[in-house]
């Protein structure tokens, strides 16, 4: 994957889901969700590369039913991420609670032993415990890559770069005032006003992001053909551009990695977010049915148990006629999950336009807990959850977690221990 740098030519518009009207907003100024950046680009090319150009079917991507081509569908995304003084940043864990230590707060605690029932929901069996007293002091939402790796091997004090930053650090929020259109005339709402949001990035801070767009027979990348030179691509809403320059260093050197690990206690940290989407059951299809919302789609919902496997899946090494792969001896003990965000849309043109389905999304530094049967099978978990895997260089991003928009960046994660 090629790694680019972006740096916006005005205020960027990010909003949420929620109606711009009264009081409200419209919450534009926050980081940007990954697929914002991944439609930015798929516009890009298609702009850059109409349909009768030669490309059309060389980054394809077919649907489930095998007949519905998408064009560009091969695109995959990482980040957006802050670059700030030249360092990436990337969003605290949920576990620490203050800003002098990088000792984790929250730590698992085993079961009691008094016979007492649990309110744990399923399949959780130890819950989290502060080993601190309670306190109002915040840690920085944003952390760099060195420091970061310090936590992930359990280091308790941070390195000499910078602790984090907040996020006055990486943008200022500036407000204005408009005027409402009617979406079937066009035209202005008399009496209608709303104020919104615009992310202005502080002088020095820059977006960096990770793509690939790659052939389905080994041809050229068109998306490092687009993006040779500089060029700019509209973001977000408003029509609001970005320079975007390419980096000649290797995406490994700015995304953190998953640490050395002694044991058979895993954790695994994301550096964006997930979605897991309920599963209703099919006994014709013989689908078992899964909750979704915090747990993994991959984690068992009764038992915990580990649902990956160290290999191919059935379906796919029957294609590829390769041995499938073997379940991992693994299963889910704790979990540290923030509050939920919202993953949605606008579609401005169409059949039907008007805002895109509302997924649930647990955020980026929610971490899962793991107990392995041994260390071998721990380096099977920390093997098919790191985004990078262990089996192979850290060059291209292996395993996304996410059960849905994993293309588009969700689901990245690294490993640590507890």
């Amino acid at each position: 994957m090629s790694v680019y740098l972006l740096k916006p030519n005005d205020l960027l518009f990010f909003r949420d889901g929620r109606p711009m009207e009264a009081s409200l907003p419209g919450q534009g100024a926050q980081w940007p969700l990954p697929h914002v950046f991944h439609a930015a680009l798929h516009a890009a090319l298609w702009r850059a590369f109409p349909s009768e150009m030669n490309g059309e079917h060389r980054h394809a991507n077919r649907g489930n039913n095998g007949d519905r081509v998408e064009r560009f569908g091969s695109l995959v995304t990482a980040g957006p991420f802050p670059i700030w003084e030249g360092q990436w940043y990337f969003p605290t864990p949920a576990d620490l609670l203050k800003s002098t230590c990088l000792e984790p707060d929250l730590q698992p605690s085993p079961p009691s032993q008094s016979g007492q029932a649990s309110s744990l929901p399923k399949p959780l069996t130890q819950a989290l415990l502060s080993r601190r007293e309670a306190s109002k002091e915040k840690p920085k939402p944003w952390m760099s890559k060195a420091v970061f790796e310090a936590y992930l091997r359990g280091e308790s004090n941070p390195p000499k770069d910078a602790w984090g930053l907040e996020s006055k650090d990486i943008y200022t929020v500036e407000h204005a005032v408009g005027t409402a259109i009617d979406s079937a005339t066009q035209s202005v709402e008399e009496g209608r006003l709303y104020t919104s949001e615009f992310m202005r990035l502080l002088p020095g801070v820059e977006m960096g992001l990770c793509a690939a767009l790659p052939s389905q027979n080994g041809g050229k990348d068109d998306l490092q053909e687009l993006f040779r030179e500089p060029g700019k691509i509209v973001v977000g809403g408003q029509q609001r551009t970005c320079t975007v320059e390419p980096c000649s260093q290797a995406m490994d050197q700015f995304l953190p990695l998953t640490q050395s690990i002694s044991g058979t206690r895993v954790k695994w940290v994301t550096l964006s977010p997930c979605v897991f989407p309920k599963i209703e059951p099919d006994e014709e299809r013989k689908i078992k049915g899964h909750p979704g919302g915090w747990l993994p789609n991959w984690v068992d919902a009764e038992t915990g148990k580990m649902l990956l496997l160290d290999g191919l899946g059935r379906d796919k090494a029957r294609r590829k006629k390769q041995k499938e792969g073997a379940s991992i001896g693994a299963k889910l003990v704790a979990a540290c999950v923030p509050k939920p965000i919202a993953v949605t849309g606008w579609v401005v043109t169409g059949e039907k336009p008007g805002a895109k389905p509302l997924h649930l999304a647990t955020p980026a530094g929610s971490i899962y807990y793991f107990e392995a049967n041994d260390q071998e099978e721990a380096r099977k978990l920390i093997n098919v959850l790191s985004w990078h895997g262990t089996d192979s260089p850290p060059t291209f991003i292996r395993n996304r977690r996410s059960s849905l928009f994993g293309e588009k960046g969700f689901g990245l994660g690294v490993c640590g221990k507890w």
